[in-house]
């Protein structure tokens, strides 16, 4: 009896729109019955994607919720089911469809075990995962279906074969007929834009091998109508991306009143125990200064097992206030540009959060929240060694990634680069940074950036050294 009304407690968690429910717990209808041990993905009020099992099987069970077109979601999920099966693409093997349970609708999928997300790595070029994501999604194109929704982690790998998963975004051009050129492109790029820079440059790279699969010649002409359809797909997605870090979501808790506005990450929020929006400056207190300045300060402090840096945008005097108050607030824009480092794959600490106080439409002091990295600066690393050539890597990456992006820092000294004990490098203090719409502005800035980095180095032979990778 317990165990049942957990079951309908979680359910209506989920129904209600709780962004986190509590696992494990039975689920039952006349058809089956499982305990279900894991949450793998929880879109509130629409869909929950659970790992279970009984004494037979190991499954995943998809609930559609029904007041939220969940027999449209299943009927999609079928079709795309059947679709894939019919252009032999390898899925997780359906075992029950069309099941009732309570206010949704259930389809359940024998879970596929010892699986993980493809992915590339930069120090190994994976030609062979590279090969065989093109001639998976070609297989897909020819039989003129694809994937609305397609990004690496619908695609399972298990021994270096592939498995496709979030069936229910197959569309279908037209069944059994291969999918026009334009479609097919689009749809390439739109999947080459999921992944971080380098990666997708390993992609373009060997792009030749999608078009060998197809039996197109790839024209000069084809290279720069491909080139504006990954142009064309990157701003969508980054316009999509960003606006997720403002609004609620499945990645992000948004609040916005007369007197604040914030955001955080769910996975933070969901954990935190205290009223963060109204207790942040007794929270500060509590923490170890890292810094004080007049115009920000910095504190170091665990909350609820968190290592967590806070920055607070003080408010000097009233001038300041006056021209700080119509402004996105730095905490605001510390939150973007951490998100946007994040898409693009350049380290930074990861960002959980900001708060603005607010009077109205008025801003006034700003709180930016981001994991606290157990790390040296750069300036203070190298001022006892050589870099590395592993570190010179990122390092090149790291301007080239900038250049590619065509984002400038606005305060490159440094100290606002952090090594930690694996030698990786990441990149602080974001408040200035700023995507730039005109190539020459860009150059310009970019160039201070450059310039302003070498000038931290006496040592002449790390000035050259680092002179080198980044001109």
């Amino acid at each position: 009896m317990q165990k049942n009304l957990q079951y309908k407690h979680e359910i209506e968690c989920f129904l209600q729109g709780e962004k986190s429910i509590t696992v494990p717990f039975d689920i039952e209808c006349p058809d089956f019955k499982y305990n279900c041990t894991n949450v793998l993905r929880l879109l509130p009020f629409k869909r929950l994607v659970l790992e279970a099992n009984n004494t037979d099987e190991h499954v995943i069970i998809k609930l559609f919720s029904s007041a939220q077109n969940g027999f449209r979601n299943l009927k999609q999920e079928e079709k795309g089911h059947e679709l894939a099966c019919a252009a032999n693409i390898a899925v997780p093997e359906l075992l029950l469809s069309s099941k009732k349970v309570d206010r949704c609708f259930a389809i359940v999928y024998k879970y596929i075990k010892n699986t993980e997300h493809f992915t590339l790595g930069l120090e190994d070029t994976r030609f062979d995962r590279i090969t065989n994501l093109y001639q998976f999604l070609a297989k897909m194109h020819l039989y003129g279906i694809y994937q609305d929704d397609i990004h690496q982690g619908n695609f399972l790998l298990k021994d270096e074969n592939l498995y496709l998963v979030d069936l229910g975004s197959i569309a279908c051009e037209r069944q059994g007929i291969p999918l026009s050129i334009d479609k097919s492109l689009a749809n390439l790029a739109k999947l080459i834009v999921q992944f971080y820079f380098f990666e997708q440059n390993m992609l373009t790279q060997r792009v030749n091998l999608y078009f060998q699969e197809r039996k197109w010649q790839l024209t000069e002409k084809q290279q720069t109508h491909f080139s504006m359809l990954l142009d064309k797909a990157w701003k969508k997605r980054k316009k999509e991306y960003l606006k997720k870090c403002y609004r609620n979501c499945t990645m992000t808790s948004y609040h916005h009143s007369l007197s604040s506005e914030s955001a955080f990450r769910t996975h933070f929020i969901k954990y935190f125990s205290r009223n963060i929006h109204s207790n942040i400056d007794q929270i500060m207190a509590k923490g170890s200064i890292l810094k004080a300045g007049n115009s920000a300060t910095v504190v170091k402090i665990n909350i609820d097992g968190f290592n967590l840096v806070i920055k607070r945008y003080n408010i000097k005097n009233f001038s300041h206030l006056l021209r700080r108050f119509w402004r996105p607030s730095r905490a605001s824009v510390s939150w973007r540009n951490a998100n946007l480092l994040e898409l693009i794959g350049i380290k930074t600490p990861k960002p959980i959060g900001f708060i603005e106080k607010r009077f109205g439409p008025f801003r006034s002091t700003a709180y930016f929240i981001s994991e606290y990295q157990e790390a040296d600066s750069l300036l203070s690393t190298y001022s006892k060694r050589a870099p590395l050539e592993k570190e010179l890597t990122q390092i090149s990456n790291l301007f080239e990634t900038l250049n590619k992006f065509k984002i400038s820092h606005g305060d490159f000294k440094a100290s606002n680069l952090l090594i930690n004990s694996s030698g990786e490098i990441s990149l602080i203090d974001l408040d200035s940074m700023h995507e730039h719409m005109n190539h020459a502005l860009f150059q310009r800035a970019h160039n201070k950036d450059k310039n302003r980095f070498l000038r931290n180095w006496r040592d002449k032979a790390t000035q050259d050294t680092l002179k080198n990778i980044i001109f």
